[in-house]
């Protein structure tokens, strides 16, 4: 694809190739450059923590076999960050080298609002999947703003909520299901179930054990431990909040939040074989309180798969807005298949994914932990 009208394109060392005079100058940033980019995410209306090179440390601390670089357009004039958005390398065997925009994030849009500016990236992502050798880039994105990227095709698989905190706290607690969340929560607390937010480190490996018993139960593989490492090492501590549910002074559920701006995002939950109903609902309820009285404006729920009826069905019971996540691939040599030449299936339904399942099921927890370790070797 030719540039856009208006476009010239800035290479990584920094010399420009001008294309046309004016509009915009496209940017792959360098180690010393990332303070700027942060500045711009933190501006940005959609600016979340999953831009930041925090996140990027986070990723590239726990999973050597991604890489990321962060692509920005500037105004030709005054040189000023426009739009941007950050690129990942995922190097895999197993499941083929792929670029994402952005590894384990619930939802993340590209800091792109116009089809000008669309136009004036595609070209230098296009460029970036080629020197690479990857097949395919993937963006995973809400778009709430601007419109879609052009010459991607796209697919969703997944929904996500999101409560907006335009209320008080109580009259908030009014819309959510009085029988599967407020009564149920009431029950917790008269069983003796306390919430504590901690930000320690035990506090991060009791959150560990608790999801990786919870995702066994569920079949599910385990994520690394140097993952939530990683998020403690890098993560500042007001973008990082731990929240623990006890009962007899016994940790029972956990629940992971990331913050930023007035969002925050419920990323990781989970809870202990056999814990009393109630302690989930109850855990939720007092991390929203949190977050009312932080000023937060919205708390995300995180993504679902559009399988997942019974966890769907959970989420809107919490008077929850509802939108899809979209995957939008740029493929070599698209244009020359036809628009139904390549099914996409959901990564849920893959033979891969249900082997995974019934094996995870079946073996010992430390088995299971390093077969979660495998798999996320070739994840992101």
């Amino acid at each position: 694809m030719s540039a856009a009208p208006g476009i010239f394109r800035v290479s990584e060392k920094g010399d420009r190739a001008p294309e046309a005079q004016g509009g915009y100058a496209a940017q792959w940033l360098t180690k010393d450059q990332e303070l700027e980019w942060d500045s711009f995410v933190l501006q940005h209306r959609f600016g979340s923590v999953y831009h930041t090179t925090d996140w990027k440390k986070v990723v590239e601390q726990a999973f050597p076999h991604i890489r990321g670089r962060l692509l920005v357009l500037r105004d030709a004039d005054s040189g000023r960050i426009l739009a941007g958005l950050p690129v990942y390398h995922v190097s895999s065997w197993l499941l083929g080298s792929r670029l994402v925009s952005i590894p384990f994030a619930t939802v993340c849009d590209p800091l792109v609002t116009t089809s000008g500016e669309w136009a004036a990236l595609t070209p230098e992502l296009e460029r970036e999947r080629t020197r690479t050798g990857n097949k395919k880039l993937v963006i995973r994105a809400a778009l709430h703003a601007g419109p879609s990227p052009p010459s991607f095709d796209s697919h969703s698989h997944f929904r996500h909520h999101v409560l907006p905190l335009d209320t008080d706290f109580e009259a908030l607690c009014r819309c959510f299901d009085k029988h599967s969340v407020r009564q149920k929560a009431r029950k917790a607390r008269r069983a003796g179930v306390s919430i504590r937010q901690r930000n320690d480190k035990i506090a991060m490996a009791i959150s560990d054990a608790l999801l990786a018993t919870t995702r066994r139960r569920l079949s599910l593989p385990p994520m690394p431990s140097r993952f939530f490492a990683s998020m403690q090492n890098n993560l500042r501590a007001e973008h990082l909040k731990i929240f623990l549910a006890y009962q007899n002074e016994k940790p029972i559920a956990c629940h992971i939040v990331l913050a930023f701006k007035d969002a925050w995002i419920s990323e990781y939950s989970a809870n202990a074989d056999g814990a009393i109903s109630g302690v989930n609902q109850l855990l939720y309820l007092e991390t929203i309180r949190q977050a009312c009285a932080a000023g937060a404006r919205t708390f995300s729920f995180g993504r679902t798969s559009d399988t997942n009826e019974g966890l769907l069905s959970y989420k809107r019971r919490w008077a929850t807005l509802e939108e899809n996540l979209t995957d939008y691939t740029l493929r070599e040599n698209r244009g020359n298949a036809r628009p139904d030449a390549e099914r996409v299936t959901s990564p849920q339904t893959s033979r891969l994914y249900v082997l995974c399942k019934r094996a995870i099921a079946k073996v010992p927890a430390p088995v299971s932990r390093m077969m979660g370790n495998f798999c996320y070797r070739h994840l992101g």
